[in-house]
């Protein structure tokens, strides 16, 4: 046998091995000690592992039923949609507008200048709005005119899939102000939208 660029003797070859049979032997003796250690614990049977628990579907604070607004969701990686609100006529101020919000987890604005909102209106090009506004209002809006009917979603360059907000429009009775203001009128009423990136 060669060993270290030469031959080894008969002799080393015989030792090198012996003292490879010693330390199998050592941990051969390890696991028979043991094998005989688990066979003295008592049986208990098979136990399954716990079953997942089942998913949950979020809850979507949807307020704004009432007009006719619906919540499609997607079912994978997701811009999640959290709530739909319909502004009152003090919070809208004779607006027509779907404003937006995407936050993270803990309640932060997303900063990804990628980051849209999209409107689908009556099923034609969609109407795009960047997520870049200044703290203190909302990230965005999509102007909302009296014969669209828009579903709203949001896009980034993550190509993630996102929830969509269905039935937004402006064709709604009026609604007075806190002094009798007509502020929400036919073609002036305005939606929220709050996201969060899951």
């Amino acid at each position: 046998m060669r060993g270290n660029g030469r031959y080894m003797s008969k002799a080393v070859v015989i030792a090198n091995l012996n003292k490879l049979i010693e330390g199998y032997s050592y941990c051969l003796d390890l696991a028979r000690q043991s094998l005989a250690t688990v066979e003295q614990w008592p049986d208990v049977g098979t136990v399954a592992p716990p079953a997942p628990p089942e998913p949950v579907a979020p809850t979507i604070d949807n307020q704004a039923r009432a007009y006719g607004v619906t919540v499609r969701a997607a079912f994978y990686n997701k811009y999640r949609l959290l709530e739909v609100r319909h502004l009152t006529a003090d919070q809208n101020r004779g607006r027509q507008c779907v404003f937006v919000d995407v936050l993270d987890k803990y309640g932060q604005r997303i900063v990804d200048h990628t980051l849209e909102a999209v409107g689908y209106i009556n099923g034609q090009r969609p109407r795009r709005a960047k997520l870049d506004k200044r703290e203190g209002e909302p990230m965005g809006n999509l102007p909302l005119y009296f014969n669209d009917t828009m579903t709203v979603g949001v896009e980034g360059a993550a190509g993630m899939s996102t929830d969509y907000a269905d039935g937004l429009h402006t064709r709604h009775l009026d609604e007075l102000g806190p002094k009798g203001e007509i502020w929400n009128s036919p073609g002036h009423h305005s939606f929220y939208l709050r996201f969060e990136v899951v």
